[in-house]
């Protein structure tokens, strides 16, 4: 196994895509409290093997990574092809970033690491809209079935969705001002770090001979 391949590639999953299904979650478990109870797994007790925890984390961590696929589909807005284009333009940067990966492995995870943090604030960002849509359908509906009486609501009941559509919107500005920022230093590290490796070790030619 070629662990300088693989081991960034995780990492990046990791914080590209679970990372953003993960605050996604979270976000549902705390704003929609009737939602709780399918999202939460049963209760692990001490007669549980730790083989059926390990399943849990396992399965908990599939739905984040396909949930975070499912909203870096439906990425809106983004900035990285704007602050690809003031770096040189997609070709050129990409040949760069391949070049390093190839010639010097750290440098090419410390790469991957800050793509895979912008990565991850733009599909986040994405997701915030979404709790927000959730959050005020879920309301609508517990007032209609409170208007119809048909349904008893507890007062404290309104302050978890408020909270969630609160701290959706704080998160949606915040990551999106972070966001540029990030795509920035992703591309100017790419520049800088060629330029560093050009300087003192070729990037074409450290390649090892198999002959």
């Amino acid at each position: 196994m070629k662990f300088p391949i693989v081991i960034p590639q995780l990492f990046y999953d990791l914080i590209a895509r679970i990372l953003p299904g993960f605050f996604f979650l979270a976000l549902v478990q705390l704003s929609l409290p009737e939602l709780t109870r399918y999202l939460y797994p049963h209760v692990i007790t001490g007669r549980d093997s730790f083989v059926n925890s390990l399943g849990l984390v396992v399965g908990y961590a599939v739905i984040c990574y396909f949930l975070g696929q499912l909203f870096l589909a439906f990425i809106w807005g983004s900035k990285e092809e704007e602050i690809c284009e003031k770096h040189g333009g997609s070709k050129s940067i990409n040949e760069k970033y391949q070049r390093i990966r190839l010639s010097h492995p750290a440098a090419g995870f410390r790469i991957i690491k800050l793509r895979a943090e912008a990565r991850m604030l733009e599909t986040t960002r994405t997701s915030m809209p979404a709790i927000i849509v959730l959050d005020i359908v879920y309301l609508c509906i517990m007032i209609i079935l409170a208007i119809s009486e048909s349904y008893s609501i507890d007062k404290v009941f309104w302050v978890r969705p408020l909270i969630g559509v609160l701290i959706s919107t704080v998160s949606f500005y915040g990551f999106c001002r972070r966001e540029r920022k990030a795509w920035k230093n992703y591309y100017g590290n790419i520049n800088i770090i060629y330029d560093i490796l050009h300087d003192y070790v070729d990037p074409v030619k450290p390649f090892p001979d198999n002959t």
